[in-house]
């Protein structure tokens, strides 16, 4: 089983069908609104990485 978000393109269901046929798997969707949850390191993790990246000129 493959658990996605609810982006949008996550949810077009040619982008599921080519999932489940390709990949020969079941794709399932988080909820919206219960990333903090379901994806710890994103919510946690990534947020602060990102934060530090935009606050730094390249």
């Amino acid at each position: 089983m493959l658990m996605l978000d609810s982006l949008r393109v996550h949810k077009m269901e040619s982008v599921k069908q080519h999932l489940e046929d390709t990949c020969c798997t079941k794709v399932q969707y988080v909820p919206p609104g219960i990333s903090g949850l379901s994806q710890p390191m994103d919510v946690s993790v990534m947020r602060s990485f990102i934060s530090n990246i935009q606050d730094h000129e390249f």
